[in-house]
Order: structure tokens, then C-alpha cells, then sequence
């Protein structure tokens, strides 16, 4: 079975959160701002009332019931997933059993493998709302477009003449980058071995024009990128700043004011990464083509350790990041 689960963009949202995953989990997907009007979510957070009229707007038949430990023995059978109110002060998603562990999505944290013991600790009230789609009412409603790739992309692709002369150079800093290490087997090889003066001369002057070719395209890329960058911030400024502006009296009401200064710092962390992606990881990758068939010229068997090494590196991070993504956000919450 596959948990969905939604992240909450403030504290305040945990409930939304919550109604936003088990609506994505019966196949809809609503944006979390739409879902903070229906549930009513104010700077306090949202109330179990606000949780159930926003379900019903949403097409579910919602129930809230206050149960007791007693549930823990037949979780199953009871009909989840449920939105369940976590420590006097959280809204939390409960999924279910898996094996002996009670899967739990948590909107700060993400999903969670409690014990029975863990989660009737946390679940000290015992309230929980049982949500279940009406065939009629939730199906027939459209899901809302939210963000995708190609938007990503249409976004990149106006700036498409910038990468047009900054991926040229990127190329050839890495082609520069990649004589490096052939000029020194001459020095070595060559030069020392048979103490070739005359070829040390020309090995030295070849070194200094590298560089200082090197360091002209490193000073026109970095103002490339930055000219890149800057225009990519204004218009996601832009934007932000137009949909802030045309948003209703209510959203002011029911957030605070750091969360829009917070917004446009992750503006500009989004901005920083992209431009570096977009413009340097094809760099890095070209690099490493060209690199790997050199390894492969010399020494066909360090290829395939080095690529066996890469490979493990990889899978383990893949299995790893989910576990320790969580647990760091366990430890910031």
C-alpha cells in the first residue's frame, strides 16, 4: 500500500496537511491554500469543527468520534485512513497497521513507524475524525494543477540565449580542466625524466596561457550565471509578489507576516540551486563522460571498480535518504 502523504508549510497547517494527504490518497489532489479556507485554518491552527465542515466541502462523509485505547486491538477495522489529534496540539494521519508498527503521517516530520505503546502515547485524547469519500460529491470535483516540470522548464526555457553562451564555456573549462592532468604526465614523463629543458620552456608557457584562458572564461561564466540568476529571482519575484497581491483580506487574517519574508528567502535558496544546476551540471556530467573514457583508455578493470563503487554509492543513498531525511526532521521539530 502506498502512504500519501502532504508536509505542512507552517505549524499552523497540520490540519489542512492532514485532509490535503487523505484526499491524495483516494486519488485528488487540492492545493494546501485551497484546503486552509474550506478547514477554516486561522494563526492558531485548525479545530476538529473546521476539520469536519472543510471535509464535507471536499466531498467526504466526515465523523468525529473520541474513542479508546481500546482501538489499538482493532485498528484495522476501523474505517482509516483518519485524521487522529496527536499530543493536545497536532493533527496527524493514521493509516493503519503494518505488521506490528502503526504507520502514521505526520505533516511535519512525514511518514512514521510507531509502536502501539508510541502512539498511545501521543494520542493521549483519543480524538479522531473518520473520513470517507462520497462516491458522488468527492469524484466529480477537478484536481487542481499544481506545480509540474514543464512548468519548471517554460520558465528556464526564456532564457534559453543566456544558457545558449553560458553551456559553450562551461564545456570548455571542462575540456581545460581535463588537460591538466595530461600536461603533468609530460612534466613527468618527459621533461624530468630526460631533463628536457627546451620542453620546459614551452610546458611552462603553456601552463600560463592555459590560466589565464581559464580564468577569462571562469570570470565571463560567473557573470553569466549571475546575470542568470538575477533575472530568474526577479521573475519568480515578480509572480510571487502579483499572486500575494491578489489574495483575499482572509489569507492576511489567518498567517503571519514572517511566513510571506520567509517565502522570498526561499525564493532566493531556489534560485541560487537552480542556477547552479542548470547551468553547471551539464558541465560536471560532460566531464565525467569524458573522464570515464580515458579510465576505461587506460585501465579497463579501475573503470569497473570505480563505476561499481559509484553504483553502491548511489543505491545506498537512495534506500538512506528517506530514513535520515526524517529523522533530521524529528530532531528539528
Amino acid at each position: 500500500m502506498k502512504y500519501a502523504h502532504v508536509l505542512q508549510h507552517s505549524k499552523e497547517d497540520c490540519g489542512a496537511a492532514c485532509l490535503a494527504s487523505i484526499t491524495k490518497y483516494y486519488g485528488r489532489n487540492f492545493t494546501l491554500n485551497h484546503i486552509r479556507e474550506v478547514v477554516g485554518t486561522g494563526q492558531f491552527g485548525t479545530t476538529l469543527l473546521g476539520l469536519k465542515r472543510g471535509a464535507e466541502r471536499l466531498g467526504f462523509n466526515a465523523r468525529p468520534v473520541k474513542t479508546s485505547p481500546e482501538v489499538l486491538k482493532r485498528i484495522n477495522e476501523a474505517p482509516l485512513p483518519a485524521i487522529i489529534h496527536w499530543k493536545g496540539h497536532h493533527w496527524v494521519v493514521l493509516y493503519g497497521k503494518k505488521g506490528k508498527q502503526c504507520v502514521v503521517a505526520d505533516p511535519a516530520v512525514g511518514l512514521r513507524y510507531l509502536s502501539s505503546q508510541d502512539l498511545a502515547e501521543g494520542w493521549t485524547d483519543w480524538l479522531m475524525l473518520l473520513l470517507e469519500p462520497d462516491p458522488i460529491r468527492f469524484y466529480t470535483q477537478e484536481n487542481h494543477r499544481i506545480g509540474s516540470f514543464w512548468g519548471f522548464f517554460k520558465r528556464i526555457w526564456n532564457f534559453r540565449a543566456i544558457l545558449a553562451q553560458a553551456l559553450p564555456l562551461n564545456f570548455l573549462l571542462g575540456l581545460l580542466a581535463l588537460a591538466s592532468p595530461f600536461l603533468l604526465q609530460i612534466l613527468t614523463d618527459d621533461v624530468l625524466v630526460r631533463g628536457d629543458t627546451k620542453l620546459l620552456t614551452t610546458m611552462a608557457i603553456a601552463v600560463v596561457v592555459m590560466n589565464l584562458i581559464s580564468s577569462s572564461l571562469s570570470w565571463v561564466q560567473s557573470n553569466l550565471i549571475a546575470h542568470f540568476a538575477q533575472r530568474l529571482q526577479l521573475g519568480l519575484v515578480l509572480e510571487f509578489g502579483r499572486q500575494i497581491l491578489q489574495l483575499p483580506l482572509s489569507y492576511y487574517e489567518t498567517h503571519r507576516s514572517g511566513e510571506i519574508v520567509s517565502r522570498l528567502q526561499d525564493i532566493h535558496q531556489i534560485n541560487q540551486l537552480v542556477s547552479q544546476v542548470v547551468v553547471i551540471l551539464p558541465n560536471k556530467f560532460f566531464i565525467a563522460i569524458i573522464s570515464l573514457g580515458f579510465m576505461n583508455f587506460y585501465s579497463p578493470k579501475l573503470t569497473i571498480l570505480a563505476l561499481v563503487i559509484s553504483i553502491l554509492m548511489v543505491v545506498s543513498t537512495v534506500i538512506f535518504q528517506r530514513s535520515l531525511q526524517q529523522k533530521i526532521r524529528e530532531v528539528l521539530v
